[in-house]
């Protein structure tokens, strides 16, 4: 049976807020799937949800859980998954409440399990795809078109791997990062 209002389980809700990063325009429609760990056959509706300025933190919409008044239990782990909308991507998941985020941007997901406080928040940060430019200098003492091999990390982005970047004394190359891709 469901836990509600009158037996007692304290319950939650769970808000997620959406910031239109560099390269996105506010407003941008992001959709949202939710689920429950454990239980799938607790359903809870798709959300789509307007990117907002980062100054004001993003536009933050409740969703509406499974239980009574649309809450949640307490303890309960929910994954949040935004759908791709290249060729945009997610540059930052955090929150200011959950002490337990596990995040995967390049899968665009969040799992957290929810706290005993009124409500649980998931700010997600989307930014355009970025371009790195890589120049190599041929100083002193190195021949013009000597190759160096460059590694690339994006820290916001653990886990994601890039083929290392050779770049020639004296020359520039780019690097553009989509879909996990470089």
């Amino acid at each position: 049976r469901d836990p509600d209002w009158t037996s007692g389980v304290s319950h939650t809700m769970l808000k997620i807020c959406k910031v239109a990063g560099p390269g996105v325009t506010v407003g941008t429609q992001f959709t949202f799937n939710f689920s429950i760990v454990g239980q799938p056959s607790l359903a809870i509706a798709q959300m789509t949800i307007p990117a907002g300025p980062e100054s004001i933190g993003g536009y933050c919409y409740f969703v509406t859980g499974p239980y009574a008044q649309g809450t949640f239990i307490p303890g309960q782990s929910v994954t949040i998954t935004e759908t791709p909308a290249s060729p945009i991507l997610v540059a930052d998941i955090r929150s200011s409440t959950a002490s337990n985020l596990t995040t995967d941007f390049p899968a665009r997901t969040a799992t957290t399990t929810l706290g005993a406080v009124p409500y649980n928040d998931i700010y997600f940060t989307n930014g355009a795809i970025r371009t790195l430019q890589i120049c190599k200098v041929a100083g002193r003492g190195i021949a013009p078109r000597t190759k160096f091999t460059f590694d690339v990390t994006i820290p916001s982005e653990p886990g994601l791997s890039i083929k290392p970047v050779s770049v020639m004394a004296g020359e520039c190359v780019f690097v553009q990062k989509s879909g996990g891709q470089a």
